[in-house]
């Protein structure tokens, strides 16, 4: 994807899917940390952007960074969100300060993976089955345009899950 943002598309429909099983917070955080390696290429002039961190190899090790480091800081972030934005449990501001592992570990992955597939759709450049091959072999299989209508699409019908459809309960907004 040309952006990070695109995405988050998917992962509102993974989240309104998953519920309290997957944080939408590490799955955001993990999409940002998988294209720093496409901004430092970028900045270098590199001719190949999509290096080691958009192969499925990659998209382990930075999920499994993405959960041990993000469930903490996502929970001090939470806490400090509340004490600023809410004081109560009730309030539509508030967000529950505990995470499960399950959840931080499917909001990663979820979110690694994905975003090899995603990008491994749209980008040439990519070997998302590296070291065991160079091929690509999702590249092109729709085009670009409809690949962006998906995930937006995929962004309102999940966000319409989330805070329309859904009731609130533990764990929604994470």
């Amino acid at each position: 994807m040309p952006f990070t943002p695109f995405h988050l598309g998917p992962g509102a429909a993974f989240k309104a899917a998953g519920r309290g099983r997957l944080s939408f917070c590490i799955f955001a955080g993990t999409q940002v940390i998988m294209d720093l390696e496409v901004l430092v290429r970028m900045f270098a002039g590199s001719r190949i952007l999509h290096g080691y961190s958009h192969t499925y190899l990659g998209a382990t090790a930075i999920g499994l960074v993405c959960a041990l480091v993000g469930k903490p800081l996502c929970e001090y972030v939470f806490h400090l969100w509340n004490r600023i934005a809410s004081q109560s449990p009730t309030s539509r501001f508030y967000l529950p300060v505990r995470m499960s592992w399950t959840a931080a570990l499917v909001g990663a992955f979820v979110g690694s993976y994905s975003h090899v597939l995603f990008d491994s759709i749209m980008h040439g450049d990519m070997m998302p089955l590296w070291p065991f091959s160079s091929a690509n072999p999702m590249h092109h299989i729709m085009d670009v345009g409809s690949l962006h209508a998906l995930c937006l699409g995929a962004g309102v019908l999940g966000v319409i899950l989330i805070e329309v459809v859904a009731p609130r309960g533990k764990d929604n907004h994470k």
